[in-house]
């Protein structure tokens, strides 16, 4: 049975976050976020066709999956707060592959998704269904220009620049949720340690 296990690429990636870390950022603009990672679930995932009429199951493959829970701390201290979000990372195979047949010599990648707490305003791509913004992480396997940002605390060197490309703010059809940021700076192990939103304020992050 195939099982797609985190590679060295994968292990890397968000490996810097650890239970109850806690990420402070410092806002141009005199204001403040904190955010606690509460929940880490590392699992085997299953994919598998099952028959409702007689409960069996057929098993394709398995692959790593990596989910972290953060949740606001500067606003409510939780678990009062309301203000929960996640990043996943898992291995996926390559696009258009026959999950039911799979080849031999297929080898799946380290793949992270997921905008955390930032309001990311990349505009979607044109669905039938609502799709919300989200962050185009690189393919983490090629050749990555990649920055240091350092604050009093340390520096983060394995620093990736994305940036949306979309300088307004992004108001989605379906709820009217406003996404401002259209910059951000990811480190590969420790996540965001920079934003920035359309109207030029910043947050920094200071630990």
């Amino acid at each position: 049975m195939p099982y797609f296990k985190f590679d060295s690429v994968g292990e890397q990636l968000l490996s810097g976050l650890k239970l109850n870390d806690t990420l402070k950022f410092s806002g141009s603009n005199g204001t403040h976020q904190e955010y606690r990672v509460f929940k880490i679930e590392k699992l085997k995932q299953t994919v598998q066709d099952c028959s409702w009429n007689f409960g069996t199951c057929v098993t394709y493959y398995h692959y790593d999956f990596l989910k972290i829970y953060f949740t606001r701390t500067d606003s409510l201290p939780p678990p009062i707060s309301p203000l929960t979000y996640s990043m996943i990372l898992q291995m996926q195979l390559p696009n258009g592959i026959d999950e039911k047949n799979i080849p031999k010599d297929v080898k799946a990648k380290a793949l992270v998704w997921g905008n955390a707490f930032i309001g990311y305003n990349k505009i979607p791509t044109q669905s039938n269904t609502w799709i919300s913004p989200y962050i185009d992480y690189p393919d983490f396997y090629s050749s990555l220009q990649t920055t240091t940002y350092s604050n009093s605390s340390r520096a983060y060197n394995e620093v990736l620049i994305i940036k949306s490309g979309n300088n307004t703010v992004y108001i989605d059809t379906l709820y009217g949720f406003q996404s401002t940021i259209n910059e951000v700076w990811f480190d590969k192990k420790y996540g965001f340690v920079f934003f920035k939103d359309v109207f030029g304020n910043s947050w920094s992050r200071t630990n």
